[in-house]
């Protein structure tokens, strides 16, 4: 098995969202063990609910022939962060020079610089792979060393300037892939000579630590860290070109701790983690006599439990690549182990998936229709409020484009028992959700996101008037 590569991976017009009594989602948002006991029963159920409308919004990039525009990250003030690159005309897929980090606001897009030090030249680029709420960037930044043109230290952008977060003694390459609200950050190095991978945790100000690796490991990587400063990721052992173990882990302080793989797994990787501390990931098999991984499939680990999660009809392999604070999860699946790539599903084969609560939603078939026939998909990110980045390949567009879309659930407003009524039946469930501090779109009557005592009188005052 080959070394694992984690998945990193302003006009328009837009329907206007519907709300009818079709709509049943329920997100946990508070209690991870609330969140697994509803996991348990939506697992389990079988529901074709139709979402509501889906805006989509094209970002303004390069527009050359063959130009590259890669949506990769979004906030919660729908500020987005990725790369753009400049194409080779007649060469798709070919570009001029290496990529440039890119954020886009309001309604204008603006590239950022490379690290200060750093020599010209080299054939590593610059990258945004996260941002928080405060607009902070962080990602890779060009670095280039002697002997070695791909070279990068881990990069962090404020205000637009560029601060160089370093890299540790004999990894080459390194990027930071994760920032929470405090300005912790999480990311990994890269070694060339013995293909490792190094995990590591930044402080707001930009300090490098190394975090441990579970006993007998040589590998490791961060990959999201949550607003407590929890972390996950992976630790293994690489043996040159070949990962002969690699386990999920969380880091509380810089000690890791394994997470419980599902059923028939024996390796796998934790790829996101939410404030509520649901962690999602993917997991597979891999056969020591050949060398073999198969099976790849996304999974959520709350409230000390693990479970595989189902892939839409058709589709025998996928990952979860991340989970928002509303238990929304973000993916990609496989029609068969073809698309598994050095032991793990990645890249723009397949297609990706968003689970809702007891909805599996084929992402591209979801927005097929929004797009000119025969545009491919890439959704890379998601914030809190249901807003998707990406990047579309359309027909006839001479480049890549970067775009947002925006789910929106339709939902009948205070039907909380989903029984496609609004009547007295819904007053005891109102109230579950009210006590269990979880958060169902039902229940939120006043709409401000939070399911609590605001929403009583609201409630009320909507039943005596239905």
């Amino acid at each position: 098995m080959k070394q694992l590569q984690p998945n990193s991976n302003t006009g328009g017009t837009s329907a206007e969202p519907r709300r009818s009594a079709e709509r049943r989602i329920i997100v946990q948002r508070q209690s991870p063990f609330v969140f697994a006991a509803i996991l348990t029963v939506v697992l389990a159920a079988q529901a074709t609910i139709a979402l509501g409308q889906v805006p989509v919004t094209l970002l303004p990039g390069l527009t050359g022939e063959n130009d590259g525009n890669f949506a990769l990250t979004i906030n919660n003030n729908r500020v987005v962060g990725g790369t753009v690159q400049p194409g080779v005309p007649g060469l798709p897929g070919t570009f001029t020079e290496p990529r440039r980090a890119a954020i886009w606001s309001g309604g204008t897009y603006s590239i950022l610089p490379g690290l200060p030090g750093a020599t010209p030249g080299g054939l590593q680029g610059n990258a945004v792979f996260a941002l928080n709420d405060q607009g902070v960037a962080v990602g890779l930044g060009a670095f280039p060393a002697t002997g070695d043109s791909y070279a990068a230290h881990a990069a962090k952008w404020v205000n637009g300037v560029p601060q160089d977060l370093g890299s540790l003694p004999d990894y080459t390459l390194f990027l930071a892939r994760s920032i929470n609200e405090s300005g912790e950050m999480a990311g990994n190095g890269f070694s060339g000579f013995d293909f490792t991978n190094v995990a590591s945790r930044w402080n707001p100000a930009g300090q490098l630590q190394e975090l441990s690796r579970l006993p007998t490991h040589n590998s490791s990587a961060a990959l999201s860290i949550n607003h407590f400063g929890r972390i996950v990721g992976f630790s293994g052992f690489q043996d040159l070109d070949f990962t002969t173990e690699e386990l999920p882990v969380a880091w509380d302080g810089t000690t890791p701790t394994e997470i419980p793989l599902p059923v028939g797994a024996n390796q796998g990787l934790a790829q996101g983690i939410n404030d509520a501390g649901v962690i999602v990931g993917t997991s597979a098999f891999f056969d020591v006599n050949t060398y073999e991984t198969t099976g790849a499939r996304p999974f959520v680990y709350a409230g000390g439990t693990t479970q595989s999660l189902p892939l839409p009809a058709g589709f025998v392999s996928g990952s979860a690549n991340s989970v928002n604070n509303s238990g929304w999860i973000l993916g990609r699946a496989f029609v068969d182990d073809s698309g598994i790539e050095y032991g793990f599903p990645s890249g723009f084969d397949g297609a990706d998936v968003l689970w809702i609560g007891s909805e599996v939603i084929n992402l591209d078939a979801f927005l097929a229709p929004s797009f000119a026939a025969g545009t491919l998909l890439s959704v890379a990110g998601m914030n809190d409020l249901g807003d998707l980045v990406g990047t579309a390949t359309i027909p006839g567009v001479n480049h890549s484009v970067a775009f947002i879309v925006t789910v929106v659930p339709d939902f009948l407003l205070g039907d909380v028992n989903m029984d496609g009524v609004f009547d007295l039946l819904d007053v005891a469930p109102f109230v579950n959700v009210l006590v269990t501090e979880s958060f169902q779109i039902e229940a939120d009557i006043n709409g401000d996101g939070v399911v609590d005592f605001l929403d009583i009188g609201p409630f009320v005052q909507l039943l005596i008037g239905n």
